[in-house]
This record gives C-alpha cells, sequence and structure tokens, in this order.
C-alpha cells in the first residue's frame, strides 16, 4: 500500500526513515521480537524549485492491513521532525506487484548503514586522473644467501604515459563490485582500453 507523505521541504530523507522505522518497528506494530524488522520504502520527490528540497514522499508498506494501522497510529500520535508534523495518507496510486514482493522478501537495512553506504558511494563517485598506466611484473633478480629478501622490482611490459597530447587515464572506483577501473582513452581514434582489478 503506497501513503502519501507531506512533510518539511527541507527534511531530511535518513531521519524521516528513522522515525517512519521507529513506528514500524515498535512492539505495538510487530509483536512477536523473534520476526524479521518489516522492510518498507520510502521515496522522496524530488522539487522543481530546489535540489535542496523535495515535494513530499511516498511510503510504500508491503501489508495493507499494517498500513491502515499505520495511518490511524500517526493520526493520533503524529511523527514530527523538530516541530514539523509528518502528514500521511492513503495515495490513489497502488504499489507494483514486484516491489512488493521485493518488500516481503527482502530483509530491512538498518539505515545508519544505508547512509553510511551511500556517504563511500559519493566521495568515490570523482574520477582520478592518471598520469601513466604501467603493467608488468614483481620479481627478484637476486637472492640473499641468508638473511631476509631484497625487495622486488618491477618489470614493466607495457606503459602508456597519458599526459600533454597523448590519451588521457582515469582511475574509477567501484565500490559495490569491489574492483577499479582504469580507463584510457584516445579521443583522436574514437578509442578506449578498459583495465578492471577486482
Amino acid at each position: 500500500m503506497n501513503l502519501e507523505i507531506r512533510l518539511p521541504s527541507n527534511a531530511d530523507f535518513w531521519t524521516v526513515t528513522r522515525k517512519i522505522a521507529g513506528v514500524l518497528h515498535d512492539d505495538d506494530f510487530q509483536p512477536n521480537a523473534s520476526d524479521d524488522r518489516m522492510n518498507f520504502q520510502l521515496k522522496f520527490k524530488e522539487s522543481t524549485v530546489s535540489e535542496t528540497r523535495n515535494s513530499g514522499g511516498i511510503l510504500t508498506i508491503h501489508n495493507a492491513t499494517i498500513a491502515t494501522k499505520f495511518l490511524r497510529w500517526v493520526k493520533d500520535h503524529p511523527i514530527k521532525i523538530e516541530r514539523d508534523k509528518l502528514r500521511f495518507y492513503a495515495s490513489s496510486t497502488k504499489p507494483g506487484s514486484t516491489l512488493i514482493e521485493t518488500l516481503r522478501k527482502t530483509f530491512y537495512t538498518d539505515p545508519d548503514l544505508e547512509e553510511k553506504h551511500e556517504e563511500i558511494l559519493r566521495g568515490l563517485e570523482d574520477r582520478f586522473r592518471v598520469e601513466a598506466v604501467q603493467i608488468g611484473v614483481f620479481h627478484r633478480t637476486s637472492y640473499p644467501e641468508r638473511g631476509a629478501l631484497y625487495p622486488r622490482d618491477f618489470s614493466i611490459e607495457w606503459e602508456k604515459i597519458c599526459t600533454g597530447s597523448g590519451p588521457s587515464g582515469w582511475l574509477t572506483f567501484e565500490y559495490d563490485h569491489k574492483h577499479f577501473q582504469i580507463t584510457v582513452e584516445l579521443f583522436s581514434s574514437n578509442y578506449a582500453t578498459t583495465l578492471t582489478k577486482n
């Protein structure tokens, strides 16, 4: 079931998520403490006036009975962000069956973890300029008769300089897939080589 939300235009997504979770995961809604915490989806509607503001939101609860109970509960016990009340209304739109099934089957993720994950992704959004790409192997030219081994040398088998009028090189990180990617782009010939390391 979809619920429309009227909320302060500068409300923080994660603050609202925590407030809603505090109600839905209370004993009144989930009396059996051994049950997994119920999952839900919150989406903010983007404002057409400012990127830093929102124009409301949609809360999707996969169980219509619990959604109706939630509506009654927040009417008597309004959820507040500082002094502002969040207003919830039954939406005229229905959630898709795929979303409902996903919310039923997937585990609820603590918003603290989700927020931290998003911070990491934002921190890795920018590409890093690479001056040179080198491919080679580490090897030892000699071994001591006794004592610690000497540090290994790096033998460059292939190199591409990415400065000046030559190709450009970029380093990007794919956090969720646990790999980084180096792309060498030579725009004059519409050519790009991508190196990926897991």
